[in-house]
């Protein structure tokens, strides 16, 4: 979810769609920028820089390619580095075989998504995008029909949250080793709760890449910690990979969150569960108690 949105909370109640797949939106087909019907909040209109990236991997070059024809017809923002995109690319193409999902939470407008469904054919992969707000999901979705029209069969759009997902999906179906990919709330005990519910379908997971482990909000009220909670939920003795760019100093608090980035710290952590395990929830502890039943008002 984007990440100034301030979590669930900003999410309309009891829609009877809460923790289901949807369908897309026809009518974005039609439109030059699908943002057009969605007017989201796009507060700096960042765009990566993939140029130390380009000559690395053909593959990786062929997914730029694409995501950048793009920016010329459709609003929107990267919220990650380029170097985030092309660390988490990697990580796939070492996994091929390995991985046979990815469930991203988090999409806002398809930065991590288009690159993972570029993906997709190559990697032999499914992609369930999950979000807690319906217009991020369509409107990512169409931006990975346009570019990626060869995965758009691989790819499902849930409207919930990462322990409904995992409730009513992961727990139901017979896809192991998938690889989930979190840039949903940053609020400390969302990202507990999100965190926690992976517990109970551990061994169906490969592991876990999340995002804005460097993010602090300069608005207390907020609690953005992502990397706290990572350590509340597998300890200070985690088996990790430090994904993305380092800033040499804190960057301003800026924009609705006043959101900054803390020095020399890592932008994402990539945990496989094989080497990690969980200190919290308490075994005794059920997988309801991470659920929140409709969507939250």
């Amino acid at each position: 979810m984007y990440i100034l949105q301030g979590g669930l909370t900003s999410v309309s109640s009891k829609d009877p769609e809460w923790g289901t797949f949807i369908a897309p939106d026809k009518e974005l087909e039609k439109l030059r920028d699908p943002n057009e019907k969605f007017n989201a909040y796009i507060p700096s209109g960042n765009k990566a820089d993939f140029s130390p990236f380009l000559s690395l991997d053909p593959l990786f070059t062929s997914i730029v390619a694409k995501l950048i024809a793009q920016r010329a017809e459709i609003n929107f923002e990267d919220q990650c580095s380029a170097k985030y995109y092309f660390d988490c690319f990697s990580i796939l193409k070492k996994m091929k075989g390995k991985v046979r999902r990815i469930a991203e939470a988090g999409t806002y407008l398809g930065g991590a998504s288009c690159v993972f469904a570029g993906c997709v054919q190559p990697f032999e992969l499914e992609l369930d995008l999950i979000d807690a707000k319906k217009e991020f999901l369509l409107f990512t979705y169409e931006r990975i029909r346009r570019a990626f029209p060869e995965a758009i069969t691989k790819v499902r759009l849930f409207f919930g949250d990462i322990p409904t997902y995992v409730k009513n999906v992961v727990a139901k179906e017979d896809q192991t080793d998938i690889l989930i990919h979190h840039d949903a709330s940053h609020n400390f005990n969302e990202v507990v709760r999100d965190l926690a519910s992976l517990y109970y379908v551990k061994e169906k997971l490969h592991g876990i890449i999340i995002q804005d482990t460097h993010l602090r909000s300069a608005k207390l009220d907020r609690y953005i910690f992502v990397d706290a909670a990572v350590y509340a939920i597998f300890g200070f003795n985690i088996h990790f990979m430090e994904l993305g760019a380092k800033f040499g100093r804190s960057t301003e608090p800026a924009y609705a969150g006043k959101t900054y980035f803390i020095d020399h710290h890592a932008e994402g952590f990539y945990l496989p569960f094989g080497l990690n395990h969980f200190l919290y929830p308490h075994p005794n502890m059920k997988m309801e108690e991470t659920i929140i039943e409709n969507c939250p008002a």
